[in-house]
Parts: structure tokens; sequence; C-alpha cells
């Protein structure tokens, strides 16, 4: 063999080496935002569930839920009344003015967890870990129900908060920027995200 030999098979483990390290120091970030945009997206979707679940209960019972045990018993045990609105035109005066007349009957009731969590769309709901953030290892949501005043008005409000984001750029000054949906201060239902 020959000196150029040895010394290209001596100099070939480090080039090998090297060229796995740059490929794993490119793949590893790229890997890791993957991981963290796959959680932040189920995180979104169950706070959209949240979000829905707390309009449901405020559509029954006038107000927003203030505690896990609240929407998980209402999940559980409530019911949605299915309305029926009619209009009919009652007459029509010399002026061409239309009066109308309104008509809602009830024609049953429908389970919560039937009418907002469908089997179809949800095979393996559980109303007990409604609370659980996905990818969180069972960490719970932060919940909040309440009334503020707006306008010398008193406003219900909810809020759901993450708050262990898995993302650090949502972690930076005590996790401002972790997801949520609602406010504690506005009358709001949107997330943060949208």
């Amino acid at each position: 063999m020959t000196k150029t030999k040895i010394f290209t098979y001596v100099l070939l483990i480090p080039i090998l080496f090297l060229a796995y390290k740059i490929y794993d120091g490119i793949r590893g970030p790229i890997m890791e935002q993957r991981r963290i945009a796959s959680i932040e997206a189920r995180v979104i979707d169950k706070l959209k569930m949240l979000r829905n679940l707390q309009l449901g209960f405020y559509s029954v019972h006038g107000k927003y839920a203030g505690s896990w045990d609240e929407l998980t018993n209402f999940i559980k045990n409530d019911r949605f009344l299915n309305i029926q609105r009619t209009e009919t035109i009652d007459s029509v005066d010399s002026r061409g003015i239309e009066y109308t007349k309104v008509k809602f009957d009830t024609l049953g009731t429908v389970p919560v967890k039937d009418s907002l969590f469908p089997a179809s769309r949800y095979p393996d709901f559980d109303p007990n870990s409604i609370s659980v953030i996905p990818g969180s290892g069972g960490k719970k949501f932060e919940i909040y129900g309440g009334r503020v005043k707006r306008n010398n008005l008193e406003v219900d409000v909810f809020e759901f908060r993450d708050p262990a984001p898995v993302n650090p750029q949502r972690r930076r000054n005590n996790n401002e920027n972790a997801l949520k949906v609602g406010s504690r201060e506005e009358a709001s239902t949107a997330g943060n995200w949208e």
C-alpha cells in the first residue's frame, strides 16, 4: 500500500464522522420543529374543542364554567334542547308592512356528549381527559370562567391556557405567548393562534 492510500483510509473515518455530525446538526432542529408543530396543532385542536364546550355550557347555563368538574359533569349529564323555529307571515296592512309570527317548538333533547363529541369524529373520547394537554404527559390546561366589568356592564368571560408550552418561544416572559383561547379581561372567544 502506498502512503496516499493509507492516508486516504485514515482520513475516511474522521470525514465520515464529520459528515454524520453535519447531517445530524441540520436534521435535529428540523425534526424538533416538526415535533413542536405537531404537538401545537393537537393543542390548538383541543382548545377549539374546549371553546365549543364552553359556548355550549353558556347556552345551557347562562354563564361560563369555572372548573373542570363543571365541564366534565356538563358533558356527562346535561342535554341540549332541540328547538325548531317557524316563521309565518300573519298579514300585510294597507301600508305594505308584513307582520310575522315566530313560533318556537321544543322537539326534544340531545345529550351534550353526542352533540359536541360524536363518536364518528371522536371515537375514543373520554370526558375525564378533556382537561389534559396533548403531548404534556398529563398536565392540565388552566381554566378560568368569570365576569369582568366593561363599560359599566358585567360581561361573562372564559379562558383556557397552556401553562407549560412545548415551544421555547412561547415560554419567554413567563409564558406570555402560551397558546390560549378566550380572555380573562375581554369578552373574546378567539384563540391567540388565529
